[in-house]
């Protein structure tokens, strides 16, 4: 089965996408740092632009999974201004639903923060309101539905990376369209002090230690694309402070005020030799903002696995039997996990 990736940055996702089995008939993505690393790491065909101007009618009819890890700056929880998430610049999901409309994908994966999901402070979540006024709202009622208008089944699973085998807490959910159901991935690794642990023979979460070597004898918050300015509280009145960075629970295991980019690399699950590109700063962005490999091969694995190529071209068969629910980590019983960039 092939694959069109959209947003693929230094390729976290894509990684776990060919390891799940798929084939890639091309990634794209517009920084020209992430494009060279792509590139060095033998991932291709890669396209070098903005996805809003590729020439996405050549692989109509072709495309069996399409995958999008659009910008998530937006709809983060840090962000600055969330009300008006929908109408900012980096909102790329009207062009992913543009992408999926010129190359009608048999299936369709996206992945984003856990913000998405979450509706303002002062939203009553009424019908009638605008919904781009609010990232829930414009979640439910423009991206789900959207999904929904073009694909039989549809389903929200929100994971974290900590589960599938990466040493950090990173919670995101990811929107599986196609023809019909697939069984959300079973987690493979959970907090050691479960009883899942011995009864179903799961292995327990990898740690900062395990990885990195350090004397953090637990998984990491999310790795962030700012890592490279180290940690952020880093005297003594700040010890009770919610970590923001995992740099943060380096320095107060270690007093080191930075994790290295190869050890941001491993806590995303990188290859240790993955041949990051460009400056010091972009090369921790790159690794800040990838999709954890070992988790995006759980999800691309569990469509792969449950879908022999469709008889049919594309999602054109849609009919009315569009279902929607959402699922969350069984080891967490939830998305974002402690500390977890959402």
């Amino acid at each position: 089965m092939n694959c069109v990736e959209l947003f693929a940055g230094a390729g976290g996702a894509a990684l776990g996408i060919e390891a799940a089995g798929f084939t890639h008939l091309a990634l794209c993505e517009w920084d020209k740092d992430a494009c060279a690393t792509l590139r060095a790491a033998g991932l291709g065909p890669v396209l070098e632009g903005d996805v809003r101007e590729q020439d996405w009618d050549q692989f109509r009819g072709q495309v069996d999974m399409l995958w999008s890890s659009f910008p998530c700056t937006p709809w983060s929880m840090a962000a600055a201004d969330r009300k008006d998430a929908a109408n900012d610049e980096r909102n790329m999901w009207p062009a992913t639903m543009d992408t999926v409309d010129d190359c009608s994908p048999a299936w369709f994966i996206a992945e984003n923060v856990c913000g998405l999901t979450h509706h303002n402070g002062d939203c009553e979540q009424d019908p009638k309101d605008n919904p781009l006024d609010c990232p829930g709202c414009y979640f439910n009622r423009v991206i789900v539905a959207g999904l929904r208008d073009r694909f039989d089944w549809v389903e929200v699973w929100k994971l974290n990376a900590v589960d599938y085998g990466s040493a950090q807490r990173r919670g995101r959910i990811f929107m599986v369209a196609g023809p019909h159901y697939v069984k959300r991935p079973t987690a493979t690794n959970c907090d050691p002090r479960l009883r899942l642990l011995t009864v179903t023979g799961m292995s327990p979460w990898r740690t900062m230690h395990d990885v990195i070597g350090v004397d953090v004898m637990e998984p990491s918050i999310a790795v962030c694309a700012t890592e490279y300015k180290g940690a952020r509280h880093m005297g003594n009145a700040d010890m009770d402070r919610t970590p923001m960075r995992a740099s943060d629970q380096l320095w107060r295991a270690t007093g080191r005020r930075r994790l290295e980019i190869e050890e941001c690399a491993l806590l995303q699950d990188f290859p240790v030799d993955h041949p990051f590109q460009g400056g010091k700063t972009s090369r921790y962005k790159q690794v800040g903002n990838a999709v954890p490999p070992s988790l995006a091969q759980a999800v691309a694995a569990a469509v792969y696995s449950m879908s022999a190529r469709p008889s049919f071209s594309g999602n054109s068969s849609k009919g009315s039997g569009s279902s929607t629910s959402t699922s969350t980590s069984p080891s967490t019983g939830s998305a974002s996990g402690s500390g977890s960039t959402s």
